[in-house]
């Protein structure tokens, strides 16, 4: 062959005497080949700035624009939930004053009942212990 056994041949073409050393890969290559390699990694690099200004570009579009279709998503559900939740507690209070109103009322008739016996046993002086214990434990309930 062409080389001496001292040389190393190119690692890119091999047709070259690998005369350079690349710091990053450890292969040695022609001096044509190291250009192409410097190329490459150009290449490599100018793609990772362009991933990188992307995702730099995406996180500003976030903090800037905080109207994400997922946050809108979450306020329409906060608001349905909340006029749900508003909805039946209405619903609920009023069925509680209905049902206080038709107690009171309840209460007002026995009441009212009991004040006639009461009265009329002590007007008439037509009671008994059994009649004393009946309106006291009506008083009570």
């Amino acid at each position: 062959s062409r080389m001496s056994l001292s040389k190393v041949a190119c690692a890119k073409c091999v047709k070259g005497v690998g005369i350079l050393a690349c710091e990053g890969c450890l292969k040695k290559f022609c001096m044509k080949c190291t250009t192409e390699h410097r190329q490459e990694l150009e290449r490599e690099l100018d793609n990772i700035v362009y991933e990188h200004d992307t995702l730099k570009q995406h996180l500003q579009t976030i903090d800037d624009n905080m109207s994400h279709p997922l946050l809108k998503q979450i306020d329409e559900w906060k608001k349905a939930a909340t006029n749900k939740i508003n909805f039946l507690a209405e619903e609920v209070h009023n069925d509680v004053i209905e049902l206080l109103k038709q107690n009171k009322a309840a209460l007002r008739d026995r009441f009212q009942k009991l004040t006639v016996e009461i009265t009329n046993g002590r007007d008439d002086a037509a009671y008994v212990e059994t009649d004393l214990d009946t309106w006291m434990a009506e008083l009570e309930k």
